[in-house]
């Protein structure tokens, strides 16, 4: 029972901490004119500064960061669940699953990272300027089928290759 009440004041000051560096980089961000933050990438004019800034957008913002923190809480969990499911669902050993959820997740990862930010670079070229929000509109029902596939089709193949696909798409 002690180890659970330390565990949860670690995890509050984690919390509080993150929370404070959070409002403290956004009350930064929203002091740098408008204009040397986006501007150079977008073509935006103009300086929204503070709360006003805020106030005008706040649906946008609202949703925006809502819906981003809930994907990151889901796919934390599905990060979390992937050795149990594997070692529950076909029987693995933790070293089997370790060497190959790593390498999945190394090249993943990297490949996601870089990929994403190659077609990003290249949607913006061509004049969209959303294309970071773009591409996550896209890349969310591909992870969502490939979520569905890896959990529930019982084929270790299929599984590996849904996951992998998670793991190049997710954030």
């Amino acid at each position: 029972a002690e180890s659970g009440l330390t565990m949860l004041f670690i995890g509050a000051a984690v919390l509080l901490t993150t929370v404070l560096i959070v409002l403290l980089v956004g009350y930064y961000l929203m002091e740098i004119p408008y204009d040397d933050l986006v501007g150079i990438a977008s073509g935006a004019t103009g300086n929204p500064r503070g709360p006003s800034h805020l106030r005008l957008h706040l649906r946008f913002y609202f949703f925006h960061i809502a819906g981003f923190s809930i994907m990151c809480l889901v796919m934390a969990g599905n990060a979390a669940w992937q050795p149990a499911f594997i070692q529950r669902a076909f029987g693995w050993n933790i070293a089997q699953v370790g060497a190959v959820l790593g390498l999945v997740h190394m090249v993943g990862g990297v490949t996601g990272m870089l990929g994403s930010g190659f077609l990003a670079d290249f949607l913006q070229a061509r004049g969209y300027r959303d294309a970071h929000m773009r591409l996550y509109l896209f890349a969310m029902p591909i992870m969502a089928l490939a979520a569905t596939a890896a959990f529930s089709s019982g084929n270790l193949l299929l599984t590996l290759v849904g996951l992998t696909i998670l793991s190049i798409a997710a954030p």
